[in-house]
């Protein structure tokens, strides 16, 4: 990076990539990146945290249709969980 990242930067990019691996069951890899200084090895675990983010997003459309389409067949006249 040429300049110090922004707050938007920080919370929408960097971020989500960061914590990516321990939503997936690789929490290890963000705590690695930001601790090396190997310039190499940053940017392979950064490349891997970018491919486990988009994974993430994946899983999460997943199943927010399938939750919108069990919502949808049961209609709106039973009871509303949250859990």
């Amino acid at each position: 990076m040429d300049q110090a990242p922004t707050p938007y930067a920080l919370g929408f990019l960097l971020g989500p990539r960061v914590n990516a691996g321990g939503r997936i069951g690789q929490a290890d890899l963000g705590a690695r990146l930001l601790a090396t200084d190997n310039p190499t090895e940053a940017t392979a675990l950064a490349e891997r945290l970018d491919v486990l983010n988009t994974e993430r997003r994946d899983i999460e459309a997943r199943v927010r249709e399938e939750a919108l389409a069990q919502a949808e067949m049961r209609g709106l006249d039973g009871p509303l969980v949250w859990a």
